[in-house]
């Protein structure tokens, strides 16, 4: 850690979104956390090429289409996608990308229109329509 240069954009350990300090008799580990916290609050780096954006966007929209076919190949596609989402809203959305428990707890809190369109369609009693609400909202993201 010299010279406090230790925190830059793409270096920030996302698990210290939540961390707690137990024993900090030099603020060292409070500095680290408050300049983790804070490039937290920034947009997280551009990790996709708009290219690779109209891609994903593209396979979230086509994967509703996996919802009216009933074969294992169809039904892999729609869990796949499902099990995408959740990191391709947060590539698009330009959000770092926390775990699923964080993100959710935030989500709820900060997009609460995406929070209910996520969390309908990971119920497992969700209906088709629910999981193409998910697909069309990732791929209508700007």
């Amino acid at each position: 850690m010299e010279g406090d240069r230790f925190i830059s954009g793409d270096q920030v350990d996302r698990k210290l979104f939540v961390a707690c300090l137990i024993h900090d008799t030099d603020q060292i580990g409070e500095r680290f956390l408050k300049r983790t916290q804070q490039a937290l609050a920034e947009p997280a780096p551009e990790v996709l090429s708009e290219q690779q954006k109209v891609q994903r966007r593209k396979y979230m929209l086509e994967s509703s289409h996996y919802l009216t076919v009933d074969t294992p190949a169809a039904n892999f596609r729609v869990h796949n996608a499902i099990a995408n989402a959740l990191e391709l809203y947060c590539n698009l959305k330009r959000k770092w990308y926390l775990g699923e428990k964080v993100l959710f707890e935030l989500m709820k809190e900060q997009d609460p229109e995406a929070y209910r369109i996520f969390s309908d369609a990971m119920k497992p009693e969700s209906s088709r329509q629910h999981k193409s609400n998910l697909f069309q909202f990732i791929g209508k993201i700007p």
